[in-house]
């Protein structure tokens, strides 16, 4: 029969469509196969006695949850009479065509009725033409991932095709792959650390482990529990420690350490002869203090100027004001503020040992630094 090397050929073509085309669309819901039997009739030649058989196959793949897209391959048996010959004969129209599909869901998906238009190409009598389907139909699932399929479609076709005609198809078709659409994930409730531990507390509370009760979390069963309610140690019993009581110790070696700095630094603070301009060394010592001040928020530095007894008292008095203020005017510079010093000037009033010797002069020419909480 001269047919079937034709159909071998559409049915090649048919399976390398059906391999290629899964991957166009990833999210597909349902994706079909379907083998149809037609039966078309010219729209100038509405009869029964002119009904043309045919088949096709179909393939069908969901896009979302209501629309679909179906390629159907197939060949129709067209009775013509040509211009030489006195007899009908029979010969094939092949139609190959993709179409949108709107589907309505009914039932659960048992009855899934649909409408359909598309594009495609038919070959017939060594031409080819285009051709636009519409369609409207319905399938029945009759068993788990079967359908019947039947529907009434009408094809417009142009250039040299025979004309245009209605074609009526029933077959079968069979789920293959079947996915389900994505959903949009769900943000999980994020609680924040207390919320999460009550949280844990409550559900512990309601659990029941071989008759052992935690209310607390902490571990140790209610009944083993001196504190339930709260969380606490095993070796105190299920309860928490009992906080320390300050005895004045750690604080009072604090103030030692902190007077021992300021007075290693003070005793490098040097100043030009009868001067208030700090020397380089005496700046980078100072950058040390800046250090010790940033860690101390609550107290207050007293800074103190002091001179010898060589010199007038009122010039003494004044240079010790002066060097006293540059210090407190070079720490402000370097981000302390103001209102955490205080500066004076002693001139030679306070002396720290005596004034008649070149040893004692210089031990009295001094700045001293003291805090004060």
């Amino acid at each position: 029969m001269p047919c079937i090397p034709m159909i071998y050929k559409q049915l090649q073509v048919f399976l390398l469509t059906f391999f290629l085309i899964p991957y166009v669309h990833s999210q597909q819901r349902e994706t079909l196969i379907g083998l149809h039997f037609s039966g078309s009739v010219m729209a100038d030649k509405l009869s029964t006695a002119n009904v043309n058989p045919g088949y096709f196959f179909s393939y069908t793949s969901g896009i979302n949850r209501q629309y679909d897209y179906t390629c159907r391959f197939g060949s129709v048996a067209l009775k013509y009479l040509s211009k030489t010959e006195t007899n009908k004969t029979d010969r094939l129209l092949h139609q190959l065509d993709i179409s949108g599909v709107r589907r309505f869901s009914l039932y659960n998906y048992k009855l899934i009725p649909y409408v359909s238009g598309g594009i495609g190409a038919g070959y017939y009598d060594g031409h080819i033409f285009p051709s636009f389907p519409v369609c409207a139909g319905g399938r029945i699932r009759i068993v788990k991932d079967v359908y019947v399929n039947a529907e009434i479609q009408y094809r417009f076709n142009t250039g040299d095709a025979p004309g245009n005609y209605f074609q009526g198809n029933f077959g079968l078709l069979g789920t293959i792959i079947k996915r389900k659409y994505k959903e949009k994930k769900q943000v999980p409730l994020q609680l924040t650390p207390v919320a999460a531990h009550d949280e844990r507390i409550a559900m512990k509370r309601d659990r029941v482990h071989s008759d052992i009760i935690d209310s607390d979390g902490d571990g140790i069963p209610d009944k083993e529990d001196a504190c339930p309610n709260v969380p606490g140690f095993a070796e105190n019993k299920g309860c928490p420690y009992p906080a320390k009581k300050d005895t004045g110790y750690t604080n009072a070696v604090q103030r030692i350490q902190l007077k021992e700095k300021l007075d290693a630094i003070a005793a490098q603070i040097y100043f030009k002869v009868n001067s208030a301009d700090l020397s380089a060394s005496s700046r980078q010592k100072l950058n040390e203090l800046v250090i010790i001040l940033n860690e101390h928020n609550s107290g207050k530095l007293f800074i103190e100027g002091h001179t010898d007894s060589t010199g007038s008292s009122p010039q003494n008095l004044l240079l010790s004001r002066q060097r006293a203020a540059a210090v407190l005017q070079y720490l402000h510079q370097q981000g302390i503020a103001v209102s955490k010093m205080q500066s004076n000037g002693y001139g030679a009033t306070v002396p720290k040992t005596t004034n008649e010797t070149a040893e004692g002069r210089a031990i009295n020419r001094r700045t001293e630094l003291k805090w004060q909480e």
